[in-house]
């Protein structure tokens, strides 16, 4: 019976919640609308940026979040090789050009240059320098503690939101029957539901989503790559391995009752009322916290950094208005389930069908609902950022490398009102890019 349930979950919640999760996604794909033709290494060549300066350079495109996972995915360091090929055959038009690299493409920006140091010397020499926007340059911080950490929290918040719809469900059943099948038949986790629905949905190619969910790092390389801790910035950006302290992700729950009062309007307790709440169950993971010591482009090298700085995550979704709306309207659902879950414990059946526990998960995906924002910038793993990327990530500080391109004091150009999805297309963006471009040349050292 429990294999049943589990395989009907994961037809009638896993996959719809995975089509949404990939439309949300393809909502702000960062390469979409680029006016930069794409190149099977995922790099172009372009000639200034509509602002009339004329200075050439090399563009590295963002993450496809059309990205598919596979078992033969060799990760962001094949794509190396490839884009120094074309860099060598296609750069002869222009005396010296600048590497300019979005989101994921900074990284790959900061990872080529020393290969192509070592690789060709010469051509390295006309290379004046690199600018990064939105960049990943140390990593995503969401994937801190790796893709199975990241899988885990986002399954944290997959079972707040079903939970909650068990709550929802049982709370408007007048016979408690229905509510009795969820309470003792219907799992609370759906964990291994997920992690069945990515081994089943392997065989049909149907994106990364599935995978994340389930932390399968085999199939997903190429994400893995971007974490702060992958060998793939250690072996080709950064010198040394970063500075790490313990830190916890909350891997499941245990059962807890508790003795409530309901109160009159004049804060007289009236009642008692049993809540069942649920105390999290950690699990314990390496996080980093200091910056690398130094990356391996050399100071002869002069580096730009535009940082997006506009947290608001869903403004990167086209219809972010309805998506708040929605939001809103399962707050106000949740809120009445709850409430009708303290009400049902006002009859002895209520306390036999689960209304303790239902009444604290209504409470927590109300919660969740209410709280958005909040939520997104813990799977994050910052408030400060740009909708995906932390601040701090998208940056080396002048005591890691000294040589940077802006006159400004935080060693780097913020923009709070523009974020991951739409950073590269603003024409005040695009002026800062050709203003380090000109820089470059007199600040690179030969």
């Amino acid at each position: 019976m429990k294999k049943c349930i589990i395989c009907l979950m994961v037809f009638l919640v896993a996959c719809p919640a995975f089509v949404f999760s990939s439309g949300f996604f393809e909502n702000f794909n960062t390469n979409r609308g680029k006016e930069h033709p794409a190149r099977p290494n995922e790099i172009a060549w372009g000639d200034g940026l509509g602002v009339g300066h004329g200075k050439q350079y090399f563009y590295f495109e963002g993450f496809d979040f059309e990205y598919r996972p596979s078992l033969f995915d060799g990760g962001l360091r094949i794509k190396i090789n490839p884009a120094i090929s074309y860099i060598t055959d296609t750069s002869g038009r222009t005396p010296t050009y600048t590497f300019v690299g979005h989101s994921q493409g900074g990284l790959r920006a900061l990872a080529t240059a020393p290969v192509l140091k070592t690789q060709n010397p010469a051509e390295y020499d006309r290379l004046d320098g690199i600018i990064t926007v939105s960049g990943i340059d140390r990593g995503i911080e969401a994937l801190a503690g790796g893709v199975g950490v990241l899988g885990q929290k986002m399954m944290t918040d997959v079972n707040i939101l079903w939970n909650g719809a068990r709550a929802t469900v049982s709370a408007f059943d007048p016979t408690f029957v229905l509510g009795s099948f969820i309470y003792f038949v219907v799992p609370r986790d759906l964990t291994e539901a997920v992690k069945s629905a990515s081994a089943l949905l392997w065989f049909f190619d149907v994106g990364w989503v599935p995978d994340l969910l389930a932390g399968n790092p085999m199939r997903l390389r190429e994400i893995v790559d971007m974490s702060p801790a992958s060998d793939y910035i250690s072996d080709y950006i950064t010198t040394t391995k970063p500075v790490y302290e313990m830190r916890r992700v909350q891997v499941g729950t245990r059962a807890v009752t508790e003795v409530h009062w309901a109160l009159n309007l004049w804060g007289w307790k009236i009642f008692p009322y049993l809540v069942e709440r649920s105390e999290p169950v950690y699990s314990y993971y390496a996080h980093e916290i200091g910056s690398a010591p130094g990356i391996r482009v050399g100071e002869e090298m002069p580096i730009g950094y535009i940082v997006g700085l506009n947290s608001n995550t869903l403004g990167m979704a086209d219809d972010e208005a309805d998506i708040r709306y929605k939001l809103s309207k399962y707050k106000n659902v949740f809120e009445a389930a709850r409430i009708t879950h303290i009400m049902k414990q006002f009859a002895f059946l209520g306390f036999l069908t689960g209304s303790p526990a239902f009444c604290y998960d209504a409470e927590r995906a109300r919660d969740f609902c209410a709280n958005i924002d909040a939520e997104l910038n813990y799977l994050k793993g910052s408030t400060e950022n740009d909708g995906l990327v932390a601040k701090k990530n998208q940056y080396y500080p002048t005591s890691v490398h000294a040589n940077v391109l802006g006159t400004y004091s935080e060693g780097y150009k913020g923009f709070p009102e523009y974020n991951h999805r739409n950073i590269i297309e603003q024409q005040r963006v695009r002026e800062e890019i050709n203003i380090m471009i000109e820089q470059s040349v007199t600040r690179r050292l030969r």
